[in-house]
């Protein structure tokens, strides 16, 4: 995103600090043992105190996923049951009166049948101060102020605009960006007999608020804004289902029904740079939003015992689902100065048929000998009809007349994998194997057959009674059918347009790593010793290696290791400690190439691919997470204290090299950096948690406990905004950021 200071410059990342803290929470615990209240017998918590917060820096951060407002706080879970203890009722909840708060009820007869019903809900904070010119006018509807498209259309460019820009954003007002994750639902059992057990279930998750979206109008390179975009998503999901069982032998039938309905159609917001429709500008423009959908699956499974002569057990499933998808398309343009011819088709009309099956056997022929054996198979059939689209309208702005066709892909996937587990002598057990998998891919992926295959090796070594240890070693070899870079395109637009734009696609050297040939190696390997009754040490660490050794451009090599161990120490019976740490660090190799190209008039592609472009990147993670808790009996049976802390810290590093000197393209073009390769900034996050808590049991039935916490948490990440960006553009002019971070 190209930036002109005097449009409204921004910094180009983001450093925040977060500190904050938890005091004086402060709960009473009433438990219960046997209690009898009108012939009924209650056991169960109760739990209720209070909270206050101290916090400085971003409060979206701290907020997110957690409602932690100053005020009262309870919870609890009661079981009711009659004298017999035949019938019961028991209901449960937690942070009661906040938004991330979560309730269950369930009733029922032992062994005859049973009710539930839950609630819970979560707060998604992404920012707390966002402000926008954008007002809601109904939903999905987002309009600019009377008059700011034409001042800010009228001003021309550079310092005017800039000044035209500046002045409506003394106007934008807060917006919410939030939405509330909600669930909720009810299922029940029946015992018909000791064999044949009835279940349903029903499961609504609601999602509601406003979330960013990004819109752009134009081509690459032209005018973008950021909206605060409604969410208002359900989805529905049904359950039923019965399952019979034997000793030796168990079946179960299942049906389930999930249906996704959007309550917004779509997306509509004001172009802040364009006051008037006419081909290639749009004053408006609109996006599209998932689609209602639904799909309805049958799962067969069983198991039982083979009669060969020796104890096995054989467990298979087979699920049948259908997916469907209708919703009628959006016009192609809102802009009514462009008109495109319509698609084949007025709606999608799509339907998939998805297949999965496993089968697992697990036998022992021999003593000291066991047989394990695996095969799934994931079959995706995409029977839904192409629509042929003649013409299209790239961002509301531009009429293309190249013709295309959608494309629906298919695959199928099939696992396999024998192991065979001997208990040595001298306390070893060796498990041996071999595992293969194998991808047949429609002929619009790049590589249509792919298999990778390998052996596998644990060692499980009991050294002595107070010494383990277990290795894991995995190999794995991948290898494809020939790579076929405009395989997508020549589905979409036909073999003879395929290959006239093919100087602008992929190059034909650049493997996507998820299909490309490989090697990959895993180690693992971990220990737990006992020196002594008090002390309990553990220790762990692996290394993964992946060679992509066919792609000349793209991904050629990964690496991860880790290392890691933890320890539990009793140094007397009142007092017990825990420490632990973990060390992670992951690299990603990868080579690529610079392709300038000159735009001539009629345009003409003439692109540079020369290896002498070719530049080389190496992403580096790096992650240290350690902590330690000390839980003290300070006077045994009366008052017991807990310290914990936590710390984390990450960082993130991307370096660059290339040419000293690159081929560009002939003019005019649009120069760009010359090929320069350069290093990214440093991303970096430290999280430092402290907690502490004392408990005093009043009774047995009564413990009163107190706690404090303690978070600060530092972010410098230069993709994240300082910012969110209501409105903006990129079209000779510079980006608006206003508020908060988004993530």
């Amino acid at each position: 995103m190209a930036t002109n200071p005097g449009f409204g410059a921004r910094a180009c990342g983001r450093a925040s600090r977060l500190t904050a803290a938890l005091a004086a929470t402060v709960v009473a615990s009433v438990a219960s043992a046997d209690t009898d209240v009108a012939g009924v017998t209650m056991t169960g918590t109760i739990e209720f105190g209070g909270r206050t917060t101290w916090l400085q820096g971003d409060s979206s951060q701290f907020e997110n996923y957690r409602d932690l407002r100053d005020g009262a706080i309870g919870s609890f879970d009661l079981l009711f049951e009659n004298p017999e203890r035949s019938w019961f009722l028991r209901g449960t909840g937690w942070n009661v009166g906040y938004d991330n708060q979560a309730y269950s009820l369930d009733v029922g007869r032992y062994g005859l049948f049973e009710l539930s019903s839950f609630y819970d809900q979560i707060p998604i904070v992404f920012s707390n101060n966002a402000r926008s010119l954008y007002r809601e006018v109904q939903q999905g509807v987002l309009v600019l102020p009377a008059g700011v498209q034409a001042t800010i259309a009228g001003a021309g460019g550079g310092a005017a605009r800039s000044a035209a820009v500046q002045a409506a954003l003394a106007n934008a007002r807060p917006v919410a960006l939030e939405y509330r994750w909600l669930r909720t639902g009810a299922d029940g059992a029946l015992h018909v007999t000791p064999e044949i057990e009835l279940f349903t279930s029903y499961q609504l998750i609601d999602k509601e608020g406003h979330r960013a979206l990004p819109q752009q109008f134009g081509s690459p390179g032209g005018t973008f804004t950021t909206l605060a975009a409604p969410v208002d998503e359900q989805i529905h999901e049904v359950r039923a289902g019965g399952r019979w069982s034997r000793e030796k032998v168990a079946f179960s039938l299942e049906y389930v029904g999930s249906i996704f309905l959007q309550e917004v159609d779509s997306i509509t917001a004001d172009n802040p740079l364009v006051a008037a429709d006419v081909v290639g500008d749009a004053r408006r423009g609109r996006t599209s939003v998932a689609p209602d959908n639904q799909a309805h699956q049958i799962i067969l499974t069983g198991s039982g015992v083979l009669p060969i002569g020796f104890d096995n057990r054989l467990n298979g499933s087979i699920a049948y689902q259908r997916r469907l998808q209708d919703d009628g398309f959006l016009p192609q343009t809102i802009n009514p100065a462009v008109v495109a011819l319509s698609p084949s088709a007025s709606s999608l009309d799509g339907k998939v048929n998805a297949v999965l099956g496993n089968l697992a056997w697990t036998g022992r022929p021999v003593d000291g000998l066991t047989l394990k054996a695996r095969y799934r198979i994931y079959d995706f059939d995409n029977s839904t009809d192409a629509v042929l689209v003649p013409e299209h309208v790239v961002n509301d702005e531009d009429l293309s007349t190249t013709p295309f066709q959608s494309v629906h892909s298919d695959y199928r996937k099939q696992n396999a994998s024998f192991f065979a587990v001997v208990d040595l002598p001298a306390r070893i057990t060796p498990h041996v194997g071999f595992e293969y998998e194998h991808w047949d891919r429609s002929r619009d992926r790049e590589v249509a057959d792919l298999d990778e295959y390998g052996p596998v090796v644990k060692v499980d070594w009991r050294v002595t009674e107070r010494v383990q240890l277990q290795t894991d070693y995995a190999y794995k070899r991948r290898e494809g059918s020939s790579y076929g870079t405009l395989n997508p395109a020549i589905a979409q637009l036909g073999a003879v347009e395929a290959a006239n734009e093919a100087p602008i696609l992929q190059s034909p050297l650049l493997r996507q790593y998820t299909q490309a040939d490989g090697n990959y190696h895993d180690l693992d390997v971990q220990g737990r010793f006992l020196p002594c009754e008090t002390l309990d040490l553990g220790v762990s660490g692996g290394l993964t290696l992946s060679d992509y050794f066919d792609s000349r451009l793209g991904l050629s090599e990964s690496k991860a290791w880790n290392v890691g161990g933890d320890a539990g120490w009793r140094p007397h019976a009142r007092v017990g400690v825990t420490a632990w740490y973990q060390y992670d660090r992951e690299v990603w190799d990868q080579d690529q190439r610079w392709r300038p190209r000159s735009f001539i008039n009629p345009p003409t592609f003439n692109i540079v691919d020369s290896p002498l472009n070719d530049w080389m990147s190496e992403t580096e993670d790096q992650y240290h997470t350690a902590g330690v808790r000390i839980d003290v009996a300070l006077i045994e049976g009366l008052l017991d204290g807990e310290v914990g802390y936590i710390v984390h810290h990450g960082r993130s590093k991307t370096r660059s090299s290339g040419p000293a000197a690159a081929v560009t393209a002939p003019p005019p073009t649009t120069g760009g950096d010359g090929g320069a390769a350069v290093d990214w900034p440093e991303i970096t996050n430290t999280l430092h948690a402290l907690t502490t808590s004392l408990s005093l049991h009043l009774t047995d039935a009564v413990t009163l406990r107190g706690q404090y916490r303690f978070e600060d948490f530092n972010l410098d990440d230069f993709t994240i905004p300082s910012s969110t960006f209501l409105p903006g553009s990129n079209n000779n002019s510079a980006d608006v950021w206003l508020g908060e971070a988004l993530r």
